[in-house]
C-alpha cells in the first residue's frame, strides 16, 4: 500500500515537471514551487480515505457506482483533487480539452439529481 502511494506520488511529481517545462514563459511557474504545492495538497489526508474502499470493485462488481461516486464524501474529495490540480496549473486542460471548472460542472450536473444539496459550485 505504502510503496504504491509512494509510486503514484513519484509518478504526478514527474506528470508536473513535465508540464511545468512545457508551459509557455508567460503562466510557467518554478517547477519546485509546483512540486512543492502538489506535495502539500495531495497530503491531504481526506483524498483517497473515505471513498476508494467504497468505489472498489468486488468478486461481484460495483452496485450503485454512481450513487456512490456522488456521495458527500467521494465528490467531495473529487473536488479536492480536482482543486488540487487547478490550484497548481490554472490553465491545465484534459485530453479532450476540458479545464477544471468544466469537469466539476459535469460532475455537479451529474450528480444533482442524486445528492441535493452537496454539490458545490
Amino acid at each position: 500500500m505504502a510503496s504504491s502511494l509512494a509510486l503514484r506520488l513519484c509518478w504526478i511529481i514527474v506528470a508536473l515537471l513535465t508540464i511545468a517545462t512545457h508551459l509557455p514563459a508567460s503562466v510557467a511557474q518554478d517547477p519546485l514551487q509546483i512540486v512543492g504545492k502538489a506535495l502539500i495538497c495531495f497530503d491531504n489526508k481526506t483524498v483517497y480515505n473515505n471513498c476508494s474502499s467504497a468505489i472498489q470493485s468486488s468478486i461481484n462488481g460495483t452496485i450503485n457506482g454512481t450513487a456512490v461516486i456522488c456521495s458527500k464524501s467521494c465528490l467531495a474529495e473529487t473536488f479536492v483533487i480536482l482543486d488540487c490540480v487547478n490550484d497548481i496549473l490554472s490553465n491545465f486542460k484534459f485530453f479532450n480539452n476540458l479545464t477544471i471548472p468544466a469537469v466539476k460542472a459535469i460532475f455537479n450536473a451529474a450528480c444533482n439529481n442524486i445528492t441535493i444539496g452537496v454539490l458545490r459550485p
